[in-house]
């Protein structure tokens, strides 16, 4: 690193510390990825080209050229509802993501993809009703069921797709929308259901231990795993079962949100 990058950086905590005259809590943050930005592909379920034109080109190189350093790619770039010829782990346009994948690398980026640990479609061929209780997330085009965490059939679904995203395409880490519906709000498990431990509402056990089997996945590949739950919550996840945590979502009041996160 050189003197300018001190310079600079130490310039910029004086500033930071001399603009903010108190706080509710001060940490130390470390490998933050300061520029996140989200890219959107088109406007699914309309067929989409991936492959970067040179208009994307552009774009995403004044991203780089700006200090961005993660590119998140939300569920556009696959076909849940199958009617492009792909499904929810594979794309319809692979050739094009891959090369999408590529272009990011290329500007010396990193690259992440929408997965999620618990919402799939409830009219999947691959669906099997025994994964999920019944309340399911149905809005625009799709009906998500949110698959147990603590089904086993489930697990074995859906991570190897996981596993997939990140040794064949490359990608440098997942963005897990959870999907989780909590537990202790079936008292009844699913008949395959087997649950690590207790079920609260402060205590998740089912859920952190996918999560970590995930997290796991991800970092031991060097990614980056980041979490959505929803709104402001996150049911007891802890900082050692992801790299950031989304939060946010239909949120109205920006105080209030400071003060829960």
């Amino acid at each position: 690193m050189s003197i300018e990058y001190h310079r600079r950086r130490q310039q910029n905590l004086q500033d930071v510390n001399a603009a903010v005259g108190s706080c509710m809590a001060e940490h130390r943050i470390g490998e933050y990825i300061a520029g996140q930005v989200t890219y959107n592909l088109g406007e699914y379920p309309e067929p989409t080209a991936i492959a970067p034109t040179e208009y994307d080109r552009e774009l995403l190189q004044s991203f780089a050229d700006h200090g961005v350093g993660l590119i998140q790619l939300h569920e556009e770039w696959n076909d849940s509802q199958r009617v492009l010829g792909g499904h929810k782990f594979k794309s319809h346009d692979e050739a094009g993501l891959r090369a999408f994948i590529d272009l990011v690398h290329e500007l010396g980026m990193k690259i992440m993809l929408y997965a999620s640990t618990g919402f799939f479609e409830a009219t999947d061929a691959d669906f099997d009703p025994g994964w999920s209780q019944p309340d399911h997330l149905v809005e625009l085009y799709f009906d998500y069921a949110h698959c147990s965490p603590a089904h086993p059939g489930w697990r074995a679904y859906c991570m190897p797709w996981f596993e997939r995203l990140l040794d064949e395409l490359g990608v440098d880490g997942l963005y897990d929308d959870a999907g989780y519906s909590p537990l202790y709000l079936h008292p009844e498990p699913l008949p395959g259901d087997i649950r690590v431990g207790p079920e609260t509402e402060q205590v998740h056990s089912s859920f952190w231990d996918l999560l970590g089997l995930v997290g796991d996945m991800v970092h031991a590949r060097g990614g980056v795993f980041k979490v959505h739950v929803g709104g402001t919550e996150a049911r007891g996840l802890t900082s050692d079962l992801y790299d950031y945590l989304w939060v946010g979502e239909s949120i109205e009041d920006v105080a209030q949100l400071r003060g829960k996160t």
